[in-house]
């Protein structure tokens, strides 16, 4: 098919367009809130190969509108994240205290840079040379 109404009774409503019904497919649902979903297939944008992931990108990904969307939620989270670098504009925040590390004891952080530092009750701002002794108390 080149042109013309893909489906005849003009409702795509559980029709499906693709390779067959168990192959990569375009599935139609006309439900309160439609949905049109990509079946037993991966989707590239940009890219003519997308067989890593369900959906690989070659490009830029962005919200179209400032601090508007989340990635995930509460209840439905990513497991891992692989960046080469992380900006943040605002906190960055454990979900439970005093449960998590920042780094571990094969890999440490080698510099933190910080303004005004809080360390389980101590507090240092502005400060140079501190030097925290255990006098075993």
């Amino acid at each position: 098919m080149t042109s013309g109404a893909v489906f005849a009774d003009g409702t795509a409503d559980d029709d499906w367009l693709g390779l067959g019904a168990a192959a990569g497919r375009i599935a139609f649902d006309d439900l309160e809130t439609d949905f049109v979903n990509i079946l037993n297939a991966n989707v590239g944008i940009g890219t003519t190969s997308p067989g890593a992931f369900a959906l690989q990108v070659a490009g830029s990904v962005g919200p179209n509108a400032d601090s508007a969307y989340d990635l995930g939620s509460a209840a439905l989270r990513w497991d891992a994240l692989y960046v080469g670098s992380i900006q943040a504009e605002g906190n960055i925040s454990p979900s439970a205290d005093n449960t998590y590390d920042l780094g571990t004891s094969a890999l440490a952080w080698a510099n933190a840079y910080i303004n005004t530092a809080s360390l389980n009750g101590i507090t240092a701002q502005d400060a140079t040379g501190i030097r925290i002794q255990d006098d075993g108390g």
